[in-house]
Order: C-alpha cells, then sequence, then structure tokens
C-alpha cells in the first residue's frame, strides 16, 4: 500500500509473479502509480480489470463480481466430468470417509485423486467457499487414496456441474461493514477425533475470507462446551473471531464456570 499525504488518498498494489493490479479510491492516483511502475518495470497496461488469476471480475453499479466460471469448465473437462449429472451437495448427507487399511495406494489411483482435489482446491481458495469443508476433508486422503475417496472427490464435481455460475458478489450500497462467524464440532472426524472449525469473513455482504480446519483431539470421556461468537465491526470495535470452551472429565465439575458465566477470550 501506497500513502499519498498530498492527496490523502492511497494506492494498493497486488503484484503475483508478472500479474499485477493496481486500485484505489482516486483513479488519478492509481494512474500515476501505475506509469511509475511501468518505467521501473517493462509492462503493459492492459486497461480496466476484467480477470486476474483465472478469476473474472465484473461490476454493476456500485457491485462487484467474482467468478472462476471458466476455470471451472476446464476442471470438469480435465476430470472428465463435464457430462456429469448434477447433484445439489458438495457431499451426500452423514458420509463421513474412513481411511485407507492398505499401505500404499496404486500409483495411477493417487496421481488422479491429486490431480482432482488440487484443481478443487484453487477453485475453493479462489471464488468457492461453498465446498470449502468438503475439499478440505477430502484432501486428507491426498497421500492414500481409495476407490471411495476417489468417487467423492468427484461427487464435488458433481455438484459443481449443477452451480457453475455461483459468484462471489461484493455491494457497496449494502452499507455493511466487517462481519465475523466462526464455529466448531466436537470431536467428529472418525479416523483422528479431532474436531472440525472453521470461520468466515464478510464485507460489503460478501465473503472476503474463510477457512476449515482440524482441531485439537479429545480423548474419551472428555465433555467439551463450547458456543458460538459474532461480532459485527464498527471503527471504535475491531473484529473478533472465536469461541469459549470448557473440557473436563464427566460428570461436569461443579467448580467450573457455566457457559453463561464465561465471556468471550
Amino acid at each position: 500500500m501506497c500513502l499519498d499525504e498530498a492527496s490523502q488518498t492511497f494506492v494498493v498494489a497486488v503484484v503475483y509473479v508478472d500479474d499485477a493490479i493496481f486500485l484505489g479510491p482516486k483513479k488519478p492516483a492509481v494512474d500515476t502509480m501505475k506509469q511509475r511502475f511501468m518505467k521501473r518495470w517493462e509492462s503493459r497496461d492492459l486497461g480496466e480489470l476484467t480477470e486476474f488469476l483465472h478469476m473474472r471480475i465484473g461490476r454493476a453499479g456500485q457491485s462487484i463480481f467474482l467468478d472462476q466460471a471458466q476455470y471451472l469448465q476446464t476442471v470438469l473437462e480435465r476430470c472428465g466430468m463435464q457430462n456429469a449429472k448434477a447433484v445439489p451437495t458438495p457431499l451426500p448427507a452423514g458420509y463421513a470417509p474412513t481411511k485407507s487399511l492398505d499401505k500404499a495406494a496404486n500409483p495411477e489411483l493417487r496421481s488422479r485423486y491429486q490431480t482432482v482435489i488440487g484443481s478443487l482446491l484453487y477453485l475453493m481458495l479462489g471464488t468457492r467457499p461453498d465446498i470449502s469443508f468438503a475439499v478440505t476433508k477430502m484432501a486428507q486422503f491426498a497421500a492414500n487414496p481409495t476407490e471411495d475417496h476417489l468417487k467423492h472427490a468427484l461427487y464435488i464435481c458433481r455438484y459443481l456441474v449443477g452451480t457453475p455460475n455461483y459468484r462471489l458478489t461484493y455491494n457497496g450500497a449494502a452499507g455493511q461493514g466487517l462481519n465475523a462467524c466462526t464455529d466448531s464440532d466436537w470431536a467428529s472426524d472418525v479416523n483422528t477425533r479431532r474436531s472440525t472449525s472453521g470461520y468466515f469473513i464478510k464485507l460489503a455482504s460478501g465473503l472476503i475470507s474463510w477457512h476449515w480446519g482440524q482441531g485439537p483431539k479429545y480423548p474419551p470421556g472428555t465433555y467439551w462446551i463450547h458456543w458460538e461468537y459474532r461480532q459485527q465491526v464498527t471503527p471504535m470495535c475491531p473484529v473478533g473471531i472465536g469461541w469459549v470452551h470448557f473440557k473436563c472429565p464427566l460428570p461436569w465439575d461443579s467448580n467450573l464456570p457455566r457457559p453463561e458465566q464465561a465471556g468471550y477470550i
């Protein structure tokens, strides 16, 4: 980020390998920064931003849209799923994958599985938070996948067949600042007894950050209390994401504070 005290504005530069974008609230300042950049490094001005890192960028009024529809079609063709029957969810309801009992997977199976998961990971990280949980869950088996794992990785592709035009929308007229939510379950992974937790952060009614991952391992006989914490951010109140939890052997220890007595930490 470059600050210009004279004009009381700023310009943000995002550079990835040989691609760069410049943005800011005042166009003259953005143009000046681009010219300075182009004088030092050989490059050319491609005009108004319409695509960046396989993400298509559109505008309408005060709204901005991000999607990877074109890249999605490439992924479906790469996986041989472009003509597959669509399904309504990224994974079947109640599906709990288990690790392989074999010491090593077939090299051809492993290679195809990793290709599918790798392609889906880029979609998930770019503009498709709706497949975040499913892709993260199936990526845990990339080192030693089974045919069942591959079947359900391709099941995610079938969901994408039915949702090719999903996109992130940021509405500047919505008047919404940062919103953050987080949640977690309790030792739901049948393979590791680890908990799955996640969060997302929204700005202008659109997601700007999201993550799903595994938490600590809880042994049998542990009782864990948690509840969701969410807070809308204002200029006077910084962002806070987290949850409070207690754990103790059953039965409940009366000396521990009850949930309603505990606060955010």
